[in-house]
């Protein structure tokens, strides 16, 4: 039900969202891109493969995947991990959308300003971190915390984000049954402390398919 593996590599250091994003700054708004259907990766460890085929799906360009269990073969491909247990890289999916004409490029968030802006100006972002206990479940409000155990590395997809009141729109792939039908809000502070402790946060840059 996890699946993230993480690598990091220094040249990500040279593709910074920062430097595809505005000079202005962030608008106090809230920001909601539209979504594709949820899915639920089982008990497989696709979750990367699951997040990037909702990324294709889902505004601003809304495209026709080639399917979150593809992806995730091919991901794992790139990443030369060919254990059927193990999940893949958020590097590697990328390197698969990018390959089929999804994508120009991509680039990495070096803090969460960098987050919000790119949430706000031009679409969804794939996040790659810890996955605490707390965050298993949400509260009546939505929320999910960094409380408890680290379970394992999880990827999901934030779509949304609502800078007045300090918190993100994510969606897990765990089926309809997770959460708000899906979906979470996880607030700055907890997902900065994510950020900061091992995660890493993807920005595509999309074309439009032939």
């Amino acid at each position: 039900m996890f699946g993230l593996v993480n690598k990091s590599d220094p040249r990500d250091s040279d593709y910074k969202i920062s430097s595809i994003l505005p000079s202005k700054d962030t608008p106090l708004v809230f920001k909601k891109w539209k979504i594709g259907e949820i899915v639920d990766q089982g008990k497989t460890s696709a979750c990367v493969g699951c997040a990037a085929d909702l990324l294709l799906r889902s505004a601003p360009k809304i495209q026709k995947s080639i399917g979150w269990q593809q992806i995730f073969k091919e991901s794992k491909l790139v990443d030369d991990l060919d254990d059927s247990k193990s999940g893949t890289t958020i590097r590697g999916a990328m390197k698969v959308l990018q390959s089929h004409g999804y994508l120009s490029n991509y680039y990495w968030a070096q803090d969460l300003e960098d987050v919000v802006k790119y949430l706000v100006e031009i679409g969804p972002v794939l996040a790659g971190t810890k996955w605490y206990s707390g965050m298993t479940e949400v509260n009546q409000f939505g929320f999910v915390s960094t409380k408890g155990i680290v379970e394992d590395n999880h990827c999901y997809l934030i779509y949304g984000v609502n800078v007045p009141e300090g918190y993100f729109l994510a969606a897990n792939s765990w089926g309809l049954f997770y959460g708000l039908a899906g979906c979470f809000k996880i607030r700055f502070e907890d997902f900065n402390y994510l950020l900061q402790n091992g995660g890493s946060v993807c920005a595509p840059k999309e074309v439009d398919k032939i």
